[in-house]
């Protein structure tokens, strides 16, 4: 199956590789495709689309079962999920299957339309070093979908279909610490890959 990992990727870091490198280890799974948002629905501000997409290129540059969908400049406005993966249905039918984190589980209702995506498509949580497990809402999803969250503890038990929550590597960096770090002037070597780094500071990024 293909699988499509959605995120701001503002920037991308190695945690977002790793855990697409894991993923990848399941026979299952053919390619992940990063997907970053054109526009954020909860308005947060994020470097240009462009940015975030040549950023995305280079840090996975050599990786033939890594790629870069930039499907929701296709789209355009807002990113709403539930308009992506209508789109990518269309292109690609019931082979695929979407990549959030366990914030976005454990937040699921804020989404347009969350009682749809969940039960009409492929979902693959994966669990987020310092992000608790919130069992309330997985039981929230349950109910919702009529389908039963499955808890992966082994990269040979993935089977993408359905609603799964998978442990991943826990990898604790996240972009909002990255971006911090940035502005900090603070050492950027093994969190993000080098020629990230000298794209973000050659173009001036996350500076203010």
């Amino acid at each position: 199956m293909l699988g499509f990992y959605g995120g701001s990727f503002n920037p991308i870091h190695k945690g977002h590789i790793e855990i697409a490198c894991f993923l990848l280890r399941s026979p299952k799974i053919e390619k992940i495709c990063f997907t970053p948002v054109f526009k954020h629905p909860f308005n947060k501000s994020l470097a240009d689309f462009d940015r975030r997409v040549e950023m995305i290129k280079l840090a996975i540059k050599g990786s033939k079962n890594l790629c870069v969908s930039e499907v929701e400049r296709e789209r355009g406005g807002v990113s709403y999920t539930f308009e992506l993966l209508d789109y990518l249905k269309e292109k690609y039918g019931e082979d695929f299957f979407f990549i959030g984190g366990l914030d976005t589980l454990n937040s699921i209702d804020r989404w347009k339309n969350w009682e749809y995506i969940i039960s009409n498509f492929n979902i693959l949580f994966t669990t987020r070093a310092g992000v608790d497990i919130d069992d309330k809402k997985i039981e929230s999803v349950e109910e919702t979908s009529g389908k039963k969250v499955n808890f992966v503890k082994s990269i040979d038990d993935l089977n993408p279909s359905g609603l799964n929550l998978i442990e991943v590597p826990a990898v604790p960096v996240s972009s909002t610490k990255i971006r911090e770090m940035i502005r900090l002037g603070q050492n950027l070597g093994g969190i993000l890959h080098s020629d990230v780094i000298s794209y973000i500071y050659r173009e001036k990024l996350y500076k203010e």
